[in-house]
């Protein structure tokens, strides 16, 4: 997927974790925006609907202000006590009015602007500020305050509250979509990025570690007969020389020859002479006891250190068990032929630790 794109694939790895990484942050970052306006929109119109439904409530509070008010004034037959009451109406209707002008940010929600709604509580006002207030004018008041304006206030405010209500649902199913486009998201991305990225970086360094462990072999090994070359040997006997309590054991150094081995390159030529060192090699490891090293130096030079040796008698032993293996006869050729080899020996408490010294 992603890790296929044009130029994705020629990046090096330590590029290809940081441009992987840059286009999860983006993402995420673009899905987090997202959900966070989302979120405000709806904020926004939740907060203006809670407002309406507050605003509406006001409202037909005034106007249930109001009817108790001419209720009261229909009982009242005192002028004073009917001029007071009349006030009190008066104030409700006007706060009422103030209310409706105070709500035209929030009239969507609520139901509109209603004109005839203002132009109704405007009547109302100018009915309840007249000096007198008659039977008939009482009795209009309340039709037009009870059956036509606070319905409708109380419709605005049912409107307002179940406008509330579904936001906060849809605020909810926001919420729960963005976190299901957030998994899904990062499930993408894991599928399409992370893990070809991963996959692509094990690789290279699994391939990176084998190269190392082939460079580091072809440093420390002969490549015709994969057996240890100087340099390993050198750094054994560092070892061995650090290690070895010289006046309890004895480590014995045997340097082989094969003999006429020149004689046999020129007359079997290379290919065979090459096949001929390697029988040589495996020979001589099948003789070695546990714990015993052998080394090749290149043509038929091969260096052999035994240690935890009693004496040189020991040393010996082992000489002779490896000239009678190399006697074996082996077919090269169609023909069978022998390996005899000469074979110098010296002990480390001699101070021989160079290959170039034996």
């Amino acid at each position: 997927m992603f890790s296929e794109l044009p130029g994705l694939s020629e990046l090096t790895p330590d590029r290809l974790f940081a441009r992987t990484c840059g286009i999860i942050f983006g993402a995420g970052l673009v899905s987090i925006v997202i959900a966070h306006l989302a979120l405000g929109q709806l904020t926004a119109r939740q907060d203006m609907a809670f407002s309406a439904a507050l605003n509406s409530a006001s409202r037909s509070s005034a106007a249930r202000a109001s009817l108790a008010a001419l209720d009261r004034v229909t009982g009242i037959s005192e002028p004073l006590g009917q001029s007071t009451v009349r006030g009190r109406l008066v104030r409700d209707i006007a706060r009422l009015i103030a209310l409706e002008s105070g709500a035209t940010d929030t009239s969507r929600i609520s139901g509109g602007n209603m004109p005839d709604l203002r132009a109704l509580t405007q009547e109302a006002l100018a009915l309840a500020s007249r000096r007198e207030l008659t039977p008939e004018n009482v009795e209009a008041l309340k039709v037009m305050i009870g059956r036509q304006i606070l319905p409708r206030l109380d419709g605005a405010a049912f409107r307002a509250r179940n406008e509330a209500k579904s936001i906060q649902a849809r605020k909810k199913w926001v919420l729960f979509g963005s976190l299901a486009f957030h998994m899904l998201g990062a499930g993408m991305l894991m599928a399409g990025v992370a893990l070809p990225t991963y996959r692509r970086i094990r690789d290279w360094v699994l391939r990176s570690n084998e190269a190392d462990k082939d460079n580091r072999f072809r440093l420390l090994h002969d490549q015709t007969t994969r057996m240890p070359n100087g340099t390993y040997l050198n750094a054994f006997l560092e070892r061995v020389a650090d290690r070895t309590d010289l006046g309890s054991t004895q480590t014995a150094i045997l340097r082989l020859d094969i003999d006429r081995f020149d004689a046999m390159r020129e007359t079997l030529g290379p290919h065979i002479a090459d096949e001929i060192v390697r029988i040589t090699a495996r020979r001589i490891q099948h003789s070695l006891r546990s714990g015993d090293f052998a080394a090749h130096l290149g043509e038929d030079r091969f260096v052999v250190v035994a240690t935890n040796l009693e004496d040189s008698n020991a040393a010996a032993a082992i000489a002779e068990r490896i000239q009678g293996s190399l006697r074996e006869p082996f077919s090269v050729r169609g023909g069978n032929r022998r390996i005899t080899c000469s074979i110098g020996l010296s002990l480390l408490s001699d101070g021989c630790t160079e290959p170039g010294g034996w």
